[in-house]
């Protein structure tokens, strides 16, 4: 019988010197196979076999089993880019993307059981390598615009053995897997052209999927691919920068979540905030209620009706990892969306990246849409005329009632449509220098207008919500708080937000949990 396993194998020991020896080094310093020479230029590939085979010293193989075995386990090597994050003086590192585990073997996989799964063949023990992405920012004479990453310089920052030996993570995986099969196994049995509901295997199993993804699409080889989220939480917390929350019950499935959601919509439907601040034993300061409420206030309410302490939903291990994220939605007596609603900060490296070119799939915008899902917690704005107004004019916020729960995931034709243009315009703006900033003129007088602070108001030519469901917004403590300079131009920072008006439409095709 072929020894499967030659050259494959290590002691963990083996693994950890040589590994080790090589952190703070370049890519391009621990290449002494030369494999930079050999490869196209912009090889994402290139860091994995510089890693296997100029570190470890294994053989090309191409084979679908995982790639070593340490001290008889079979390892999967992941060797995967982190960026570093820069925020109040303090450095961590968060993925550049999510991981990609192994080939959703379409024909194949309908006879497979999770534990003999080539999934979980290559999940279940892995090999994290870590290396430092970083953008650059040197620009290209010829073009103006700025050069492509330059791999070789790129430093390994460590490794780590993953085990994937909790309990709710392996039921989680379980689950997510099998809903994937059975999708698969259901139109393979059903339909006469089975591959006709390929391309949707994503799509439709989004709001059920907790820790992985599917892409790309189908007919090109769709792929397992771990959350970028699930990946983060185990990078902060190997870098000692994020500790998550556990809460004290499990959620195995979506299934769990809405079961414990409906439960909580029983007991606390119709209490206002002030009550439900209250009841739950929030700590606030209740010397500035009921008008001086914190923005996070609703998220705090969650926490706790999960059993929680912390103060944002994000620091909860469950919601983190699975990319479900709180979102306060109040809505009118008449149901309408009284406001539009910010989703996340752009990160502007990554848009200049030469690397993205064509590559929609590949980017944090597509990550975004594809793998987070709101919660959106409902609270109901009280009649104007039975509200209560603080002497400066603010709505008593304690008032509105909490209605309920909604969950919203997003297409594939709205990310593939209007999410794609966005993210194109925004980097078209960018890598071609065509931002540019104008005065704001009063419509009736065709005279500049002013800001509280006297300033003379200006916009930037980023997508607007005139023409977008998605757009670029600013965000500032007041006009001379302009945190950002792009391409000579100091702006606020900017965020994607989405139109409360296309929010409203998708909760009113949405049921309560």
């Amino acid at each position: 019988m072929e020894d499967n396993n030659h050259g494959r194998e290590y002691t963990k020991a083996e693994i950890e010197r040589l590994l080790t020896s090589i952190e703070g080094n370049t890519l391009g310093e621990v290449d002494i196979k030369h494999l930079f020479d050999m490869n196209a230029s912009g090889d994402k590939g290139i860091a994995g076999k510089i890693i296997e085979q100029s570190v470890l010293g294994r053989p090309v193989d191409t084979k679908q089993h995982p790639d070593i075995v340490v001290d008889g386990k079979d390892t999967e090597i992941k060797t995967t880019g982190i960026v570093k994050v820069l925020k109040k003086e303090e450095i961590s590192y968060r993925a550049k993307e999510p991981m990609s585990v192994t080939a959703v073997s379409i024909d194949t996989i309908v006879e497979e059981s999770f534990e003999t799964s080539n999934f979980w063949h290559k999940l279940e023990h892995m090999l994290w390598v870590y290396y430092e992405y970083i953008y650059n920012k040197d620009i290209d004479e010829d073009t103006g615009k700025r050069k492509a990453p330059d791999y070789r310089s790129f430093p390994i920052r460590g490794y780590q053995f993953v085990d994937i030996i909790d309990k709710s993570d392996i039921e989680r995986f379980k689950n997510d897997w099998t809903i994937i099969r059975d999708y698969i196994k259901d139109a393979k049995d059903n339909l006469n052209n089975p591959e006709s509901v390929y391309p949707y295997i994503s799509e439709e199993n989004r709001n059920k999927l907790m820790l992985i993804n599917i892409a790309p699409k189908y007919p090109n080889p769709p792929r397992f691919r771990l959350k970028s989220k699930y990946v983060n939480s185990i990078i902060q917390e190997h870098f000692g920068k994020k500790v998550l929350e556990p809460l004290p019950d499990e959620y195995a499935t979506y299934e769990d979540i809405d079961k414990k959601l409906r439960a909580l919509t029983d007991q606390y439907q119709g209490h206002t905030v002030l009550s439900l601040i209250d009841e739950l034993n929030i700590e606030i300061d209740r010397k500035r209620l009921p008008y001086h409420i914190p923005k996070q206030i609703n998220e705090q309410i969650v926490v706790k009706m999960f059993g929680g302490t912390a103060r944002k939903i994000s620091k909860l291990e469950l919601f983190e990892k699975i990319a479900l994220n709180a979102k306060n939605i109040v809505l009118t007596a008449k149901g309408a969306r009284t406001e539009d609603m910010k989703l996340f900060t752009l990160n502007l490296e990554e848009l200049f990246d030469k690397d993205l070119e064509g590559k929609f799939e590949e980017s944090s915008f597509y990550e975004y849409f594809s793998s987070n899902q709101l919660l959106c917690i409902v609270y109901e704005e009280p009649n104007e005329e039975k509200n209560a107004f603080s002497k400066k004019g603010k709505t008593n916020l304690g008032n509105n009632k909490f209605i309920g729960f909604k969950r919203i995931s997003f297409s594939d034709e709205f990310i593939d449509t209007e999410v794609k243009e966005v993210w194109e315009e925004i980097r078209d703006l960018l890598i071609n220098n065509k931002l540019r900033e104008s005065i704001e003129y009063d419509k009736n007088t065709n005279s500049p207008i002013y800001n509280k602070s006297g300033m003379i108001r200006k916009s930037i030519n980023f997508p607007k919500a005139t023409n977008h469901k998605i757009f670029v917004r600013g965000t500032g403590s007041d006009a001379t708080n302009k945190s950002w300079t792009i391409n000579g131009i100091d702006m606020y920072v900017q965020s994607i937000w989405i139109k409360g008006s296309y929010i409203a439409e998708l909760l009113k095709d949405v049921d309560y949990i």
